[in-house]
C-alpha cells in the first residue's frame, strides 16, 4: 500500500491493490461466522473482474475454500425480488437433493416468467446448513432498477446473513449510491447489514496491464503513450482503458510505415499518438461522439467548463437536478483539470495569439464518428505523419544554416575564409537548399545569400542566389504564377531587398517573364464563353472559390480584347461584374487587365467613351 497524489486535487489518497483486497477477503470469508463485505470503488476500475478472479482462484486452492460454493447476482436489469430469487435457486441446485425437485417443478412448469413465484419458492427446498459453505455476490447495487423493490432486496440479502448464516458480498459503486435515489434506503441498512467495507482503488498501471493483457495489436510505442497519459489523468476505468486500446489497435497501420522508423519518426508518432488517445478519451468520457467538433471548439474557445460539467452529468439520468448540481459542483476541479490537460496536448498555441488544431484532427473525428478506418484515413495520417517529419528534418538543417550564418557575424575565433568554406560546402548538398527554401522562403533564403556577398565580398553568392531563384522559378507549379495575389506577395517581398538592387531587378524580370507565359499557357486552354459562365456564375452567387480567382486573374489582355470584340454577351457581363467588384482586391488582376483592354480596344470613339463612362473610367 503506498501514497499517491491525485493530479486534480493533489489531496493524499491511498492506493490499495488488487492482490491486497483479495488477501483481505480471503481472512474475512475464511471466517465461521456469518457477514457481509462491501467491495468499492469506482466505476470500472476492476471490483467484478477481482471478485472473479477470486473466486476462480480460490476454488482451485487449498480445502477451506475447495468446499465453498459460489452464487453471484448482477442486480442489473432484475425486475422483481422473485427473479433474484430464481437465478439465486438456479445457481445453487447443483445440490443434488434440489436439483431433482427443481427438474420436477420444471417439468410442471412450461414457462419460468409466469411461474417466477414458484421457482422462486424453491429456496425452501435448501436446509439451513446448504448455505453454510456458500458466499452470494451481489453485483451492480447502484444500478438497481428503481421499479425492483429495494427494500425486498436488501431485506433478502438481511435474510441471507442473519438467518441462513450465508456469507454476502456486495459490488457496489457507494459515490453513486449516495446521489441518487437508492440512498436513504441502503443508509437505513447499512448499520445492519455490512461488516466491512473493502476500497478497491489499484495503482494505474495495475488496471492498465489486465487491459493491456487483451489487445495484441497495439504497437509498444503507442502503449507507452497510453500508460503515460493514464497516469497522467488517473484513469483506473477499464472500460475506457479498453476502448482506448482499440482505438491504438484500429491505427496500428502508423508502425507499417517505413519512413516513420527512425529516431525522429518515433518522436512525431508520440506526439500523433497522444492527440488520438486525447481526443478519443474525452469523446468517450463526455459523450462527445457525435458532436465532438462542435464540444471541442467550445471548450477550446475558453474551456468552457459549465457544459464539459453538462455532458458528464447526462452520464446518470437518473439523478435528480439537486444531485446533479451537487455532482457538478463536487467534480469542477476534477473536470477542469481534466479538460485542460487534455487541450494542453492536443492543440498548439502560438504565444497567445490564437489556438490551431493539428491537421489530423479531422480525420481522428472521422474515426471516432463512424468507428472504422478508411483506405482514405490512412493515407491522409501517414501523409501528414511523413510530411511532419520532412518539415522536422528542414528545420533541423535550417537552423545549422542559421548557426553559420550567425557565426559568420558574430564569432571572431574563426576566420571569415574559413566560415565561408563551410557554408559553400554546406550549399554543394542539394537537398540542404530544398529544406532550407521549404523552411525560410525562396526570399529569405535569397536575402541571406546576399547578405553574406555583402559581409565577404564574395560574388559566387551573388550567383547562387541568382541561379537559386530560377530553379525555383522552373521547378514550381504553373498554377501558382496564374495566381494573382501570390505573385504580388512574391514581387512585394523580393523588392523588400535593398541589397543588390539590380541582381533584385533581374530577378524581378525573370518572375514577370514566367507569370506571362502561364497566363499565355492558360489562355490557350479556355475561352470566352467559359470566362463569361465563370462571371455569371460569381454575379449569381456572390461568392467564389481560388480557381475561379485565379482563372479570371491571369487572363491576358489581348485575350480579353478578343472576347469584347467577339461577344455582346461578354461586354455586357464584364462591365456588370466589373461595376460590383471595382475597388475590391480579389479580383484586382482581372480588373486591371479588363480596364487596359477597354482603353486599347479599336472601336469608333463614341462607344468607346460611352463604355468608359459605364464603368468610371477617366
Amino acid at each position: 500500500m503506498k501514497l499517491e497524489i491525485s493530479q486534480d486535487n493533489k489531496e493524499e489518497e491511498i492506493i490499495v491493490s488488487r492482490e491486497e483486497v483479495k488477501k483481505r477477503l480471503e481472512e474475512l470469508l475464511n471466517r465461521d461466522e456469518p457477514l457481509c463485505v462491501v467491495i468499492r470503488g469506482e466505476w470500472g476500475v476492476g471490483k467484478t473482474y477481482l471478485w472473479k478472479e477470486f473466486t476462480r482462484e480460490k476454488s482451485k486452492s487449498y480445502i477451506p475454500f475447495k468446499k465453498k460454493n459460489y452464487a453471484y447476482i448482477s442486480l442489473f436489469g432484475k425486475h422483481s425480488v422473485d427473479d433474484i430469487r430464481t437465478d439465486l435457486t438456479l445457481q445453487l441446485s447443483k445440490f443434488r437433493k434440489v436439483a431433482h425437485a427443481l427438474g420436477e417443478v420444471l417439468k410442471a412448469t412450461k414457462s419460468v416468467s409466469s411461474h417466477a413465484g414458484s421457482i422462486g419458492s424453491l429456496l425452501s427446498l435448501l436446509s439451513d446448513k446448504d448455505f453454510k459453505n456458500v458466499i452470494v455476490c451481489f453485483d451492480e447495487f447502484e444500478r438497481m432498477s428503481p421499479n425492483l423493490a429495494q427494500e425486498e432486496v436488501l431485506g433478502l440479502i438481511s435474510y441471507l446473513k442473519e438467518n441462513l448464516e450465508c456469507k454476502v458480498v456486495l459490488i457496489l459503486n457507494e459515490e453513486e449510491i449516495q446521489k441518487g435515489s437508492l440512498k436513504d434506503i441502503y443508509n437505513s441498512y447499512k448499520e445492519k447489514i455490512v461488516d466491512y467495507e473493502l476500497r478497491l482503488n489499484p495503482p494505474v498501471k495495475e488496471n492498465f496491464t489486465i487491459a493491456l493483457s487483451r489487445h495484441q495489436k497495439v504497437p509498444e510505442e503507442a502503449s507507452k503513450v497510453l500508460l503515460n497519459l493514464a497516469k497522467e489523468l488517473m484513469i483506473r476505468n477499464i472500460r475506457i482503458l479498453h476502448k482506448l486500446l482499440n482505438t491504438l489497435e484500429d491505427f496500428s497501420f502508423i508502425e507499417e510505415s517505413q519512413e516513420l522508423r527512425c529516431e525522429e519518426g518515433y518522436n512525431i508518432k508520440q506526439d500523433f499518438y497522444t492527440k488520438l488517445i486525447s481526443l478519443t478519451y474525452i469523446a468517450t468520457k463526455y459523450n462527445w461522439t457525435e458532436n465532438i467538433k462542435q464540444e471541442l471548439d467550445a471548450t477550446i474557445g475558453g474551456l468552457n467548463i459549465s457544459k464539459v460539467k453538462a455532458i458528464s452529468s447526462k452520464t446518470n439520468p437518473n439523478l435528480d437536478e439537486q444531485n446533479k448540481q451537487e455532482e457538478d459542483e463536487a467534480d469542477e476541479d476534477k473536470i477542469s483539470y481534466e479538460v485542460k490537460a487534455i487541450i494542453e496536448n492536443y492543440i498548439t498555441d502560438f504565444g497567445g495569439i490564437f489556438i490551431a488544431l493539428p491537421e489530423e484532427t479531422d480525420y481522428i473525428i472521422q474515426y471516432i464518428k463512424h468507428g472504422l478506418v478508411t483506405y482514405e484515413l490512412k493515407n491522409k495520417i501517414i501523409h501528414i505523419l511523413v510530411e511532419r517529419l520532412n518539415n522536422l528534418r528542414n528545420r533541423k538543417i535550417t537552423a545549422y544554416f542559421t548557426s553559420l550564418l550567425f557565426e559568420l557575424q558574430f564569432n571572431y575565433k574563426k576566420n571569415v575564409e574559413e566560415i565561408v568554406e563551410e557554408i559553400k560546402e554546406f550549399m554543394s548538398n542539394e537537398e540542404n537548399l530544398h529544406a532550407i527554401i521549404s523552411t525560410r522562403g525562396i526570399v529569405q533564403f535569397i536575402a541571406d545569400l546576399l547578405f553574406i556577398r555583402h559581409l565577404t565580398n564574395d560574388k559566387s553568392f551573388s550567383d547562387a542566389a541568382k541561379s537559386s531563384f530560377i530553379r525555383f522559378i522552373n521547378e514550381a507549379n504553373d498554377e501558382y504564377f496564374i495566381d494573382y495575389i501570390w505573385t504580388i506577395n512574391l514581387k512585394e517581398k523580393i523588392n523588400s531587398i535593398n541589397i543588390e538592387r539590380e541582381l533584385v531587378e533581374e530577378m524581378l524580370s525573370v518572375l514577370d517573364e514566367k507569370v506571362q507565359k502561364s497566363k499565355e499557357k492558360f489562355s490557350k486552354e479556355t475561352d470566352c464563353e467559359k470566362i463569361r459562365n465563370i462571371i455569371l456564375g460569381i454575379i449569381r452567387s456572390s461568392g467564389w472559390g481560388d480557381l475561379e480567382k485565379s482563372t479570371l486573374n491571369v487572363l491576358t489582355k489581348d485575350f480579353v480584347k478578343g472576347c469584347l470584340l467577339n461577344s455582346t454577351e461578354f461586354v455586357y457581363d464584364c462591365i456588370q461584374f466589373y461595376r460590383w467588384q471595382r475597388g475590391g482586391e480579389s479580383f484586382k488582376g482581372f480588373l486591371n487587365t479588363f480596364r487596359e483592354a477597354v482603353e486599347e480596344l479599336e472601336i469608333d470613339n463614341t462607344r468607346k467613351e460611352y463604355l468608359k463612362r459605364l464603368l468610371d473610367i477617366g
